[in-house]
């Protein structure tokens, strides 16, 4: 079964990062004609959040891709189950310029970046 040989590529820590990138590819093409089940869909949500820093950026790619594939199929529920991961993956590798920031702590249209997992944490409150 091809759900079952993308699951087994993606937790398989001897894969190659071209094996992980043709699985997350080819999850995508399978969310993207609505043929995952809802748990695979689960677990394929769980992996691409754990591949979120691989260190081959053409899986970091994909995993976006797949990310925005299972929107596109459960909705607001796949924001609300990842943001914390994305938060905190942003968060972690999130480089700039300090003169950037002095521009951006002033302007009262941009958003400082460092408030993302305050806005999150906060968000994360009002649900519970």
């Amino acid at each position: 079964e091809v759900e079952k040989e993308i699951g087994n590529i993606l937790t398989d820590a001897k894969a190659s990062w071209q094996a992980k990138h043709g699985a997350f590819l080819a999850a995508q093409g399978l969310l993207e004609c609505k043929m995952l089940s809802e748990l695979t869909r689960n677990k394929i949500l769980a992996l691409a959040l754990s591949n979120l820093e691989h260190k081959e950026y053409r899986v970091r790619l994909v995993v976006a891709s797949v990310l925005q594939a299972l929107s596109e199929v459960d909705g607001i529920g796949v924001y609300l189950k990842a943001k914390k991961d994305v938060f905190a993956s942003i968060h972690r590798n999130f480089t700039r310029d300090s003169s950037q920031a002095k521009i951006e702590s002033q302007s009262k249209f941009l958003l400082p970046t460092a408030n993302l997992l305050a806005l999150a944490a906060e968000e994360e409150k009002g649900e519970s």
